[in-house]
């Protein structure tokens, strides 16, 4: 993922997680103390069986070195299947919906992008294995294009359920 985001050299990032694990004043001052800039969303003021409100981070990496730092630091989030996105415009939105959950009537946030603007988002994958690209950026609207904005050094195994073999160049 690194090498890709680092090829396609679009910085500012912004790296979205929420704070499931209740570790906000640790985040914070992994960020303060490399001044990287941040800034908290609650998304649930009030959770039933919670002390703390639900929140957010957004975290605007703006180098190379920024981006690595606080991945680094916190890619375990999106090991454990929080949410965990970056993209390269920042356009995270939440929603509420009200609907049965785990056999309760509640209110679940769900985030949107704004897709406005062309974006490229990185989601990893189950468990941080692999990572998902959306995008509604014409540079990555075919799957040939995403394959030739890949650095060298990734190797491409899988592209959704099926094998991937490159076709010979001659």
């Amino acid at each position: 993922m690194f090498e890709f985001l680092e090829h396609r050299n679009d910085f500012p990032l912004y790296l979205y997680f929420s704070d499931e694990y209740v570790l906000r004043e640790r985040r914070q001052q992994l960020f303060q103390l490399h001044d990287i800039d941040y800034t908290i969303r609650t998304v649930y003021p009030n959770r039933k069986h919670h002390m703390d409100p639900l929140v957010y981070f957004t975290v605007e990496l703006k180098n190379k070195e920024a981006l690595r730092r606080v991945v680094h630091e916190t890619y375990w989030l999106g090991e454990e299947n929080v949410l965990y996105v970056i993209s390269n415009y920042d356009n995270l939105k939440f929603t509420f919906v009200e609907r049965r959950h785990w056999g309760f009537q509640q209110y679940l946030s769900v985030a949107s992008f704004d897709r406005t603007h062309p974006s490229v988002l990185i989601k990893p994958g189950h468990d941080g294995c692999g990572f998902f690209i959306c995008s509604n950026d014409v540079s990555m609207n075919s799957l040939e294009n995403v394959i030739q904005n890949m650095p060298e050094e990734i190797i491409i195994y899988q592209i959704n359920d099926e094998l991937y073999e490159p076709e010979d160049e001659e």
